[in-house]
């Protein structure tokens, strides 16, 4: 029979094992709870990232096409305008900015030229431009309108505002011969508004009468820019 002391020393070996595997168990525990998290943090991360990478995905969709309506927009606005027709007072508006718009440019040229010919150009725009202004202005005042800005009367105001801000630095030959491109180039932009918008969407007879009369002097300007241009150019 064994002794006291042996059977002691059995039982504190037996709970001395015990204790390891239960210590083992407790760092499995611990270690599958560590992974467990870290797994479960890495996911949510991972989940984060892609609900970000949508998020910003989602915004630049939308902003994109946001841009696209309102190009959209814009373009439909030309296209309505360039289809509609003009009435009698949008069509004075369009006179009253094409006379403005010849008769300012005349004035410049008129001082800054050198050229005798352009300086002559220049003092038949002035001539030509206000007799046609008061030529409107009366059979406005008779029909009893007041000019209508429209689309067409504020593309050609905003172009002549452009082309008078590229002018103002010129001086001597550069000014004379931009002076006269941009004739040619403004006199053929008013013929096709006469010969697209204005004469066929006129509705009072001597409102149509005076743009056709007016259609007239405005092809012999051009004819008369081209000659001008032809001859700075040599």
């Amino acid at each position: 029979m064994r002794s006291t002391a042996s059977l002691g020393r059995l039982a504190i070996s037996i709970c001395a094992v015990s204790l390891a595997v239960a210590a083992a168990d407790d760092g499995g525990s611990i270690a599958r709870d560590i992974g467990e998290g870290a797994g479960t943090a890495a996911g949510n991360v991972a989940s984060g990232v892609r609900s970000a990478g949508q998020g910003v995905a989602d915004a630049g969709a939308a902003a994109a096409g946001a841009v696209s309506g309102a190009a959209s927009t814009a373009a439909e606005a030309a296209r309505k305008a360039a289809t509609e027709r003009l009435s009698d007072a949008q069509i004075a508006a369009v006179a009253v900015a094409a006379n403005k718009v010849e008769i300012d440019a005349a004035q410049a040229a008129r001082k800054k030229a050198k050229n005798a010919q352009v300086k002559r150009f220049a003092s038949d725009m002035i001539r030509d431009h206000t007799a046609a202004d008061q030529q409107a202005t009366a059979l406005v005042k008779r029909l009893g309108l007041t000019p209508e800005g429209n689309e067409t009367s504020r593309s050609l105001a905003q172009r002549a505002e452009g082309d008078l801000a590229n002018l103002q630095p010129l001086k001597g030959k550069d000014f004379e011969k931009a002076y006269a491109e941009h004739e040619l180039a403004f006199h053929r932009q008013v013929l096709a508004t006469f010969d697209e918008r204005l004469i066929s969407d006129a509705q009072n007879a001597d409102l149509k009468s005076l743009l056709e009369s007016l259609r007239s002097v405005v092809a012999e300007h051009r004819d008369h820019a081209q000659a001008l241009v032809d001859s700075l150019s040599k």
